[in-house]
């Protein structure tokens, strides 16, 4: 009789430690399993982190190139004026500038890239001007095609920083409003 109870209580015995030792292989088997989806989740978010740099740089990219593009038919538009022509529409240029700069004191980003604008419109002016001089030659037109190369270059980069400028100052007012002051600016300096 004793013994029966003793070998019941041994059986008893052996299933809670099997029983228990299950419980353990089941807890380390969730264990991992949480890692593993831990480490997945991680690579996921490192995964698309590194599409949204990559998209980011693309998007940088894109809008360096419209620039590029910008500026280089900026530059043959004013490449293709004459001398005085030119001189003309930087001087519109620099009163446009001059009209559109934000009245108040406090120093903005727009109002510093238009006042620096306004400077490269007048000093595109300036040469635009001296290549009207009298000229002595091969190498005095040499000279003066080189003038009106650069007042070109001045004035296309005038033109471009002021309107991203004024551009971004009023996006913030009005949507249409930038759009109409930036394309009023190329409309003035290259088509009228």
């Amino acid at each position: 009789m004793q013994q029966q109870q003793q070998q019941q209580q041994q059986q008893q015995q052996q299933q809670q430690q099997q029983q228990e030792q299950q419980q353990e292989e089941r807890r380390q088997q969730l264990a991992e399993e949480a890692r593993e989806a831990q480490r997945l989740k991680q690579q996921e978010e490192a995964l698309q982190q590194q599409q949204q740099q990559q998209l980011q740089q693309q998007q940088q990219q894109q809008q360096q190139q419209q620039q590029q593009q910008q500026h280089i038919s900026f530059g043959g538009a004013f490449q293709q004026l004459s001398r005085q022509e030119l001189q003309q529409k930087v001087e519109e240029a620099r009163r446009l500038l001059l009209d559109l700069s934000p009245p108040r004191q406090t120093a903005s980003a727009a109002a510093a890239a238009a006042t620096a604008a306004a400077a490269a419109a007048g000093a595109a002016a300036g040469a635009a001007a001296a290549a009207d001089g009298p000229s002595g030659g091969g190498f005095g037109e040499e000279q003066e095609a080189a003038s009106v190369a650069a007042a070109a270059a001045a004035a296309a980069a005038a033109a471009a920083a002021a309107a991203a400028a004024l551009g971004r100052e009023r996006r913030t007012d009005e949507e249409g409003a930038s759009g109409d002051v930036e394309l009023y600016i190329i409309y003035v300096m290259v088509v009228q």
